[in-house]
């Protein structure tokens, strides 16, 4: 399966889409229930997005999603910057108490192994580098969109889908020549689309998720029906709207689409499928592979075997990881 969001001159695009007519709706804009649809412009949307629109007849409950608290933001605009030093970080973290507060108990925790407690977000930021800080923050801000949403056990499978995404990215990442954080970052973001559409629709979104469909594209197309756009759209609208760097953009937009090399995007692309393959999947369908089918069908020949290898010796690596993030 392919499916290009992309025209010739790498601009991503989304099909014009026809929407189900709205009443009334809290800004006012006012649509009779037989009036014509409107068509869809994602730049248009994207605007209404960054604007602060509570809802419009194009983006519906999606634009009420509160976008990133500025640290991550600001982290993620900082994405690609090589000469940000561990001052700045410290500066943008401790801007932001809860964001201090999370990181401090994260780093404390298990996962990281520490000697003693740190209690400063400066010796916390020292410990962990520039780049898992801003990993670490997005996915806190990630967390924190789901805050809103009943804690069912579809929002737990979707938010464990998107960790192992992120973990397998990390693990895989030296085979695809990208850096650990750059990946995880990646990954962890991959299904900003999902999320944000169970978060604006919990219960009809939970209802989509609960059933085992035939396809990606069957999921996709179920999407669309039931809320006017999918989540790989959604994830594009919502990332162009808080102005992510254009690398994360593409990874929520063209995630489901077959690997095509060793870049950021087949690296999730890649990592998604095999999130699923072990028991991982965000929604369910029937033609899921696992993971020796996965490397098999859609890892690149010269780092096949070494992806194999990479995935059979970090399989609990890959749970203890996902469990350590879980809510």
């Amino acid at each position: 399966m392919s499916r290009s969001y992309c025209n010739q001159a790498g601009e991503l695009l989304v099909p014009q889409l026809s929407l189900p007519s709205r009443k009334k709706n809290i800004v006012g804009v006012l649509e009779e229930a037989n009036a014509p649809p409107p068509s869809f412009d994602p730049k248009v949307a994207a605007e209404l997005l960054e604007k602060g629109q509570v809802e419009t007849p194009e983006l519906g409950r999606l634009a009420k999603l509160a976008p990133f608290g500025p640290v991550a933001i600001r982290l993620l605009r900082l994405f690609d910057r090589q000469d940000l030093e561990i001052r700045d970080v410290v500066s943008m973290v401790a801007s932001e108490a809860a964001v201090t507060s999370e990181l401090l108990a994260l780093v404390n925790s298990p996962l990281f192994g520490v000697q003693g407690t740190i209690t400063e977000i400066r010796r916390a930021v020292a410990f962990l580098g520039i780049d898992r800080t801003r990993a670490l923050a997005v996915t806190l801000a990630m967390r924190s969109l789901l805050e809103g949403a009943p804690k069912t056990p579809i929002l737990r499978r979707i938010w464990k889908h998107s960790v192992g995404a992120a973990v397998i990215a990390e693990l895989l990442a030296p085979a695809f020549g990208i850096s650990n954080d750059v990946a995880n970052t990646a990954g962890i973001l991959h299904d900003l689309g999902r999320i944000g559409l169970l978060t604006a629709y919990p219960e009809p979104y939970a209802a989509l998720a609960v059933h085992t469909h035939e396809s990606d594209e069957a999921i996709l197309a179920a999407e669309r029906k039931e809320f006017g756009m999918d989540h790989c759209q959604a994830g594009q609208f919502l990332s162009e709207a808080w102005r992510f760097p254009r690398v994360l953009q593409e990874v929520a937009a063209r995630h489901l689409e077959s690997p095509s090399g060793l870049d950021v995007l087949s690296l999730v692309q890649t990592s998604c499928r095999l999130a699923s393959g072990l028991g991982l999947s965000a929604v369910v369908h029937e033609e899921q592979e696992g993971v020796p089918e996965t490397i098999e069908n859609h890892v690149p020949p010269a780092i096949r075997m070494r992806v194999a290898e990479m995935m059979r010796a970090s399989d609990r690596q890959i749970f203890d990881r996902i469990e350590s993030l879980d809510f």
